[in-house]
């Protein structure tokens, strides 16, 4: 109990584990589907969906794109977005990548977001186009090298 101490918080009837936990990453998991069920939707947006197959190859594609740029296994990548499909394409393309995903909040006032990025230090922040002047204002005060929108 020493190295779980929250386990004893939990309430009598909630169990202590779920069971074993497969040996594979999201990507991982993400990869299967898009082969095993390509057209099955892995998330739904408005009204349209977004397929494993579709995740798996824009997020393939953003990854290569974001290695040509310089970003490596370990980097912070920083995204300014809301919940949106943007957001998990860019999340599977810094994992495949090994990179580390720093989400930080799309309504930050410039102060927030000079803070947090200036903390984390991340040198590439992928932002949708509407909230691209608001990085690149609190950008030159940061580390941030690289703004994708």
């Amino acid at each position: 109990m020493a190295d779980a101490p929250w386990l004893a918080h939990y309430d009598s009837s909630v169990p202590r584990s779920i069971g074993s936990y497969p040996d594979k990453t999201l990507v991982d998991f993400l990869r299967e589907h898009a082969r095993s069920r390509p057209d099955s939707p892995a998330a739904k947006f408005k009204g349209t969906s977004l397929s494993f197959a579709q995740l798996d190859t824009d997020s393939d594609a953003l990854a290569h794109s974001l290695a040509a740029m310089g970003v490596r296994a370990g980097d912070r990548v920083a995204f300014v977005l809301p919940n949106c499909p943007q957001f998990l394409i860019a999340e599977m393309a810094v994992w495949k990548l090994g990179g580390i995903v720093n989400p930080q909040s799309p309504i930050y006032t410039e102060r927030e977001l000079e803070e947090a990025l200036r903390t984390t230090t991340p040198e590439t922040v992928i932002t949708l186009t509407a909230f691209y002047n608001h990085v690149k204002h609190v950008q030159p005060r940061t580390s941030v090298k690289r703004v994708i929108a």
